[in-house]
């Protein structure tokens, strides 16, 4: 009986150890719909992340907890944009993408006749 009991536990142990190396680790990642535009500039943000659970935006114009949210820049400028992320056990991971997003004042007509 020892001899079963030991060989469940063994199997039930590598059953256990292989499931915890197939998790996927915590990573903050993103991309936006565009990088570039004049103003306004309307910016949809994509998560890329994974194993995470909440999400806390920062895009200097504003912030947000949703997992994809939209941005609306009306000045002209670089702005920084940065993702926190929060897994199931409270770990987090943080990504800032450093002057990510640009925004062009309107283009002025001129012309002369000469």
């Amino acid at each position: 009986m020892k001899k079963y009991t030991y060989l469940l536990l063994s199997l039930i142990s590598l059953t256990l150890s292989s499931t915890s190396l197939t998790h996927a680790q915590l990573n903050a990642d993103f991309t936006a719909d565009q990088i570039s535009g004049c103003r306004p500039l309307v910016v949809s943000f994509s998560d890329l992340s994974t194993d995470a659970v909440s999400w806390t935006w920062d895009y200097s114009v504003g912030s947000s907890t949703v997992q994809n949210p939209s941005a609306f820049f009306s000045l002209p400028g670089t702005y920084d944009v940065r993702l926190i992320v929060t897994d199931i056990n409270g770990n987090t991971d943080t990504l800032i993408k450093e002057d990510y997003i640009s925004v062009f004042e309107f283009p002025t007509a001129d012309f002369r006749v000469d």
